[in-house]
């Protein structure tokens, strides 16, 4: 319901007050007034969202309405009704910013969520009697309750590689682990992929295989975790909280999504600031794929930044063996990464300034074209596994939490590798 107030000169006047909370908290607003002179009768409505606060009590103010308390009721989940008739009486005069009431509310609503305490005209009309001078009219001024924005936990996984047969430890690393006091998530893969090992114990938590983790249903790949700790915690954005090991069961080629799901813990973050409310989790997947171990590979490195810093990616090999040549395009976003420069290491000989192609057409569009030839055309060139042949260099411009691929692909040009 709105209510379109028109300021009455001669009006008595109800104010709201306005307050901002945290999820889950318990806390007042008080209903004052202003003009309250001889007055001898008080109908009003007050109204609010029952699924963003909720109706505690209520308890009148410190003034000497005969019978007042008696003239309040509730009216459903999202009413309280005033009908406080002394209409015999010569009326009662209460100072301005007398509390006329206060409400008693808990916060049941998400972060960044609101809702107005309003004086309304239903169930029970408005109605205002002034002693001599009959029906006046009514002054509002509602009140706004905010719920300040949660900030939840944010988890993830990295995509990375693996050859058949090989024991792979993956981390779990977090953001926004500000001051929590409880953690609780499930994590799922494709059992015809990965076959699960262990998980690690120790590390910044303190965690027990035993006690934090739920390993029941990793035959059918889900594993549970679970932490508490209700004096609150904190870790650095970028902290690896444990590690899952698997053994590598698939085929080459094919690959296994690593998500955060419900089965069998469900979600449930919460912060000293949350009281007992879950503030939610940003699970980011990853992806491990099964490589044939005599094929040549180039990876590429994952990395956190921030918006409007360098962020400078690794594109490191395996099997690079006598190679003679090298051609692939690389692609991203250009709205939200802006190129900045590709860096040579030194590590691959031969690869130069002649061996991509970084012109502002292409960069501008999100791409990027590599053409290295070995300077022994018969039996090329060899490096380490591991090894970075090159750094390309951006500008993030997207906003944070944000994950931005950049990819090797045949766009435009064709992968060749010889």
């Amino acid at each position: 319901q709105v209510t379109v107030n028109c300021f009455d000169p001669d009006g008595m006047t109800l104010n709201v007050e306005d307050k901002v909370v945290n999820v889950g908290e318990v806390f007042t607003v008080d209903v004052t007034v202003e003009d309250f002179v001889n007055i001898n009768k008080l109908f009003a409505t007050l109204q609010w969202n029952p699924g963003i606060i909720e109706l505690q009590n209520w308890t009148v103010g410190n003034h000497n309405l005969f019978l007042f308390g008696s003239s309040i009721n509730q009216a459903g989940p999202a009413h309280l009704t005033i009908e406080w008739d002394n209409s015999f009486s010569l009326g009662s005069t209460l100072s301005d910013g007398t509390v006329l009431l206060t409400l008693t509310f808990r916060a049941v609503g998400p972060g960044g969520s609101n809702s107005m305490v309003a004086v309304v005209n239903d169930p029970v009309a408005i109605c205002v009697n002034q002693f001599s001078t009959g029906e006046i009219g009514l002054n509002t001024n509602n009140g706004l309750v905010e719920i300040r924005p949660t900030v939840g936990l944010t988890a993830t996984f990295p995509t990375l590689n693996a050859n058949p047969g090989e024991n792979v430890c993956v981390d779990v690393s977090v953001q926004d682990f500000t001051d929590l006091t409880r953690a609780a998530f499930s994590m799922t893969w494709e059992t015809d992929v990965l076959e699960f090992v262990s998980v690690t114990d120790g590390g910044p938590l303190a965690l027990d295989a035993f006690g934090n983790f739920n390993t029941l249903v990793t035959a059918n790949g889900a594993l549970g975790f679970e932490w508490e700790n209700p004096a609150g915690t904190t870790l650095a954005d970028g902290t690896t909280i444990f590690q899952v090991c698997f053994e590598v069961v698939g085929n080459p080629g094919t690959c296994s999504p690593l998500q955060f799901g419900e089965i069998p813990n469900p979600v449930d973050v919460q912060t000293t600031s949350s009281n007992g409310f879950n503030v939610g989790l940003n699970g980011i997947s990853g992806e491990l794929c099964v490589l044939n171990p005599l094929n040549f590979q180039t990876s590429i490195s994952d990395i956190f930044s921030v918006p409007g810093a360098q962020a400078c990616l690794d594109f490191s090999v395996q099997n690079f063996e006598q190679l003679t040549t090298l051609q692939y395009s690389i692609n991203w976003n250009p709205l939200h990464l802006v190129y900045d420069t590709l860096l040579i290491t030194g590590t691959l000989p031969g690869f130069d300034q002649t061996s991509f192609d970084d012109n502002l057409t292409l960069t501008e569009d999100g791409r990027l074209l590599i053409h290295w030839q070995a300077e022994d055309a018969l039996f090329g060139e060899s490096v380490p596994d591991g090894t970075v042949i090159f750094q390309l260099c951006f500008e993030m411009t997207t906003a944070a939490l944000d994950c931005n691929p950049v990819a090797i692909t045949s766009d435009p040009q064709n992968i060749v590798v010889k």
